[in-house]
């Protein structure tokens, strides 16, 4: 196709990708403006991403960027035959119409890759996505109510200190343990038995071919 026609003085460019959006005058300027925002810095707001435009009076930089501009993508339907070509814009249109409602559910609870969650285009749903990331990296409490019932099932316990870091121990109470893991049993009641002045409980040891753990407090 014909690289765009006008009167072009200067040229807008994005300071933080480099990428030239276009003479202010033309009238794809918005468009490519909003589509370089929502796919890379929908993170902060539009007015925000503004401010980080620069107009720049430099004509190799418009000649590049006809150059640029010189092609276009366009879709087709595949029925029926010899439809017109559509645009970007005219085909998510389209799908928001006649197959979105189809293919999207609404709920109050999802459960989404990581790379996906990456990948989201929606600006607030991406910038929702990426302060709760940025929360849970700091004090991930969110995530610890989702693991403590796991934990609970596999004997795990959790617990906090002042410090503020939490830490996980095993319960043995009532528990057999087999005789294959006598080894791993004597390191525990050695360890427990060390501990025991501290903690003010003891811990006895049944006979057999297995371990038993017996959890008792120590009279006051």
């Amino acid at each position: 196709m014909e690289p765009p026609a006008g009167n072009f003085v200067v040229i807008a460019r994005c300071k933080l990708s480099g990428a030239l959006l276009g003479p202010p005058n033309y009238h794809g300027y918005n468009a490519k403006l909003q589509d370089i925002w929502k796919k890379r810095f929908g993170h902060m707001s539009l007015d925000e991403y503004r401010s980080h435009i620069e107009t720049v009076r430099d004509p190799e930089l418009i000649e590049k960027w006809k150059q640029e501009n010189s092609t276009q993508v366009a879709y087709k339907p595949r029925a029926p035959e010899g439809a017109p070509a559509l645009t970007l814009a005219e085909v998510q249109k389209i799908f928001m119409q006649d197959h979105a409602p189809t293919l999207v559910a609404e709920g109050h609870r999802f459960i989404v890759p990581a790379e996906a969650a990456g990948r989201i285009e929606d600006s607030r749903l991406r910038g929702a996505v990426r302060e709760a990331w940025t929360r849970e990296s700091h004090r991930p409490f969110s995530l610890m109510l989702a693991l403590r019932p796991a934990f609970n099932h596999m004997g795990l316990n959790l617990f906090r200190v002042q410090s503020g870091v939490t830490f996980a121990t095993y319960s043995a109470r009532g528990r057999w343990i087999p005789a294959r893991r006598s080894r791993t049993s004597r390191k525990s009641c050695s360890f427990c038995r060390l501990s025991r002045a501290a903690a003010g409980r003891s811990w006895s040891r049944s006979s057999g071919r297995a371990w038993r753990w017996t959890l008792r407090r120590s009279p006051k």
